[in-house]
């Protein structure tokens, strides 16, 4: 009887946890096609056979050279390089944040704001967002910019 009293209480209390944390706003996307270092579009699955298609997207907190004017070259590099990290991970999940209680943030080109994860081959979830910026790809973004 003290067994299941202990055991009682260690879930009662929280101890004994075995649901995982749900991460809210994270989705699975698939990519029609890369536009920018820091811009994808595709089709968002929102879960229960629900889709947002031909969304563009922009990628949160990192920005890539332009890919025309004296940039051309360097916005080129980035999106070579998002288009082969796309290629080379699988079951990609975007991650948005909400503006308010009923929106996600959008930027003033109507853009959902996303962080993109995926699976490398070793099955490990790596970020795009980071990857650009530790590859020098990308400069770290500011919101006021």
């Amino acid at each position: 009887m003290r067994t299941a009293v202990v055991a009682f209480v260690a879930f009662a209390v929280g101890v004994a946890v075995t649901c995982p944390r749900v991460q809210p706003f994270a989705y699975r996307f698939s990519v029609d096609r890369v536009i920018d270092g820091d811009t994808i579009e595709g089709d968002i699955d929102l879960g229960f056979s629900v889709h947002l298609d031909d969304q563009r997207l922009r990628l949160l907190r990192v920005n890539t050279p332009e890919r025309k004017g004296p940039t051309r070259a360097a916005g080129d590099r980035a999106k070579a390089f998002t288009e082969r990290w796309l290629a080379t991970h699988s079951d990609i999940v975007i991650r948005s944040r909400k503006r308010d209680k009923q929106h996600a943030e959008r930027d003033s080109f109507g853009r959902y704001l996303v962080e993109v994860f995926g699976d490398d081959e070793g099955g490990r979830q790596e970020c795009l967002n980071d990857a650009l910026l530790q590859s020098g790809n990308a400069v770290l973004f500011r919101e006021s910019e």
